[in-house]
């Protein structure tokens, strides 16, 4: 997909713009609208990245990607027992991506839980 080749190389605008183009071609391609979300939240729009992850979790409420950008605006808006729970819960579907002990490791060490951050990073070894 075009949006992470421009991800990738550090163009955000012009992923931005790729991500927005294929989900109004194919509103219901949730990897367009989690994308987006992602960009819409580095820049600091908390608000209008919820509601990219909430239009995906309505279609697919198990959507690992989507509950990611859900529990990162979360923690964006300073929610970080709500993060803990949502990325704990993550953490323990299928084989969860590495960001998401990161993530968790970041929400217990907000809300000044920091040997529970340890904890779940000791969890996931990387090679």
């Amino acid at each position: 997909m075009l949006g992470r080749i421009e991800e990738r190389g550090g163009n955000f605008q012009a992923a931005f713009q790729a991500f927005v183009k294929a989900g109004q071609l194919k509103p219901e391609l949730s990897a367009a609208q989690v994308g987006a979300g992602m960009i819409l939240l580095m820049g600091g729009a908390v608000d209008q990245a919820a509601e990219r992850a909430q239009a995906v979790l309505e279609r697919e409420p198990e959507n690992p990607q989507a509950l990611f950008l859900k529990g990162s605006v979360l923690l964006g808006k300073q929610d970080f027992a709500a993060a803990v729970r949502l990325f704990e819960a993550l953490s323990t579907t299928g084989t969860p991506a590495p960001e998401v002990y990161l993530a968790l490791a970041t929400a217990h060490a907000r809300s000044e839980q920091p040997v529970a951050g340890r904890t779940c990073l000791r969890r996931r070894r990387w090679a």
